[in-house]
């Protein structure tokens, strides 16, 4: 008897013997859940076919339990994850609730030799509207980009680790995106070690910093997609590969620690007299 696949949308928390099919978007590095105690918390983003986007969690020990499996891009049969009410922190479309993987929660792997291409949307923000939320913790910015230089890595303590790379899009601009630890340790090695392709990332809830005038930076809620399925990628490498020796001349000119270059001039409408200044005080 075949079985009966369900979408995302059709699960809420009434529904019994549920199967979805999903394609693992993000797997997001362990953190500590801010509530007393601390646990242990790791985070995935999954989509369905039909594109509607999940977030899901696992606890302590089920970590581990499903460390090999949920790997992004492939796809899984589940079934038997708790369905709560999402955070709006972490709610991700429309769907209004979040699953909890658990011991009771199964997770097969759907056989295929190459997954699909992912088809959920992805909403990415211009490099020339960074300097709009730099230093904001509030307000993180997600970017597409090509990765074409890898710094050596820096121990910055003896229990932390940074490595920056530069990175580029269609609008000319290079930026310095910093990882740090985890990030670093996993995706700055496979970063670094296929820097002559030119990976493309999708760089995921970053933090715009004004060090060296303008950059980014990776924190706890980040995640760094490398080469991921999606259609988006041929046209920016093709662009690229059109403007390469551009994109050279930048590089030595270092124009990721030039302001001019970084920040642009202002609206004539942001411009404030000092008397103005002063009266909004």
């Amino acid at each position: 008897m075949p079985r009966h696949i369900s979408t995302v949308l059709d699960i809420d928390k009434e529904s019994d013997k549920w199967t979805v099919l999903i394609q693992v978007v993000e797997r997001n590095h362990i953190q500590y859940t801010r509530k007393a105690p601390p646990r242990r918390i790791q985070r995935f983003m999954l989509t369905d076919a039909q594109g509607t986007k999940v977030s899901a969690a696992a606890y302590e020990n089920c970590i581990r339990l499903f460390r090999n499996l949920l790997v992004p891009y492939q796809r899984y049969y589940i079934s038997g994850a708790t369905i709560i009410n999402a955070v709006p922190t972490y709610k991700v479309s429309e769907y209004p609730y979040s699953w909890v993987i658990h011991y009771s929660t199964l997770i097969e792997r759907y056989l295929e030799p190459i997954p699909p291409m992912l088809p959920c949307p992805f909403t990415f923000d211009n490099f020339s509207d960074a300097h709009k939320h730099a230093e904001s913790d509030i307000t993180l910015i997600s970017v597409k980009a090509l990765v074409i230089y890898a710094f050596p890595q820096k121990e910055t303590t003896p229990d932390s680790v940074t490595r920056d790379f530069l990175i580029i899009n269609e609008e000319k601009k290079l930026m310095l995106l910093t990882l740090w630890n985890e990030f670093q340790e996993y995706e700055g090695n496979i970063l670094a070690n296929t820097i002559a392709t030119a990976p493309m990332i999708f760089a995921m809830r970053v933090k715009v910093s004004t060090f060296n005038s303008l950059s980014l930076t990776t924190i706890g809620l980040s995640c760094i997609l490398i080469n991921p399925p999606v259609h988006d990628e041929l046209p920016l490498r093709e662009w690229y590969s059109i403007h390469k020796d551009e994109v050279k001349i930048l590089l030595e000119a270092k124009a990721y620690k030039d302001p001019e270059f970084l920040l642009p001039p202002p609206n004539q409408e942001h411009i404030k007299t000092i008397h103005d200044a002063l009266i909004s005080f």
